[in-house]
């Protein structure tokens, strides 16, 4: 009976070594290089992954969208801020403290505020203003209006022809008493203003009786 149950676990233990050796063989007997190269598929890195030729644009975080948002809001609220400060209102003050003062008049004016200073003017201007001698004996006679501005200073600024008389003779005589004229007298103080524009009409008429 002994001897019975020796054989057997003899047997089983032969069986067992076997199915070890086998297991063992195989293992050893197969290539691995198939196991390998699946390693290296499945654990590429991102960046040698194949791409799309144009790949679609990725959205933005949604952490930078609320960061930008935030950067905006607080730029806003920034310019709200200065402009409670009043920074702005008296630049605009400053402007408006260069920017220049004028008025315009008639040479024959009755306004009291000019009359005096232009009554000056226009005697100023008659003393060299003259009939040209050519139109006095080809009995050419006229009308034609100027306008002129005066600095503060008293010198001649700009000077046009308004309207011609139609000769080229009397309109330029015109001209040349308002320049020979210049400079005029500085503009007072007390009108508040740093330029006068001056329309003056010019009236050539010829007296027969003398």
């Amino acid at each position: 009976m002994e001897g019975q149950s020796f054989k057997i676990f003899l047997f089983i233990s032969i069986l067992i070594h076997l199915c070890f050796i086998l297991l063992v063989s195989k293992f050893s007997l197969e290539p691995t290089v198939d196991q390998t190269l699946s390693i290296e598929i499945t654990h590429l890195p991102q960046n040698n992954k194949p791409q799309a030729e144009n790949p679609p644009p990725l959205p933005p975080p949604k952490k930078a969208t609320k960061s930008i948002k935030k950067a905006t809001k607080h730029r806003e609220s920034k310019l709200a801020y200065v402009g409670s400060l009043n920074l702005v209102e008296p630049h605009k003050d400053l402007k408006s403290q260069f920017r220049k003062r004028e008025d315009t008049i008639l040479l024959n004016t009755k306004n009291p505020k000019y009359l005096p200073y232009s009554s000056r003017i226009k005697r100023k201007i008659e003393s060299v203003w003259e009939y040209p001698s050519e139109a006095r004996k080809k009995e050419i006679e006229g009308r034609l209006t100027l306008m002129f501005s005066i600095l503060i200073n008293g010198s001649l600024d700009q000077l046009q022809l308004m309207q011609s008389s139609g000769f080229q003779v009397l309109d330029d005589a015109a001209i040349n008493a308002v320049r020979s004229a210049a400079p005029y007298y500085p503009i007072p103080t007390k009108m508040g203003i740093d330029t006068l524009n001056i329309i003056a009409t010019f009236d050539y008429r010829i007296d027969y009786l003398q």
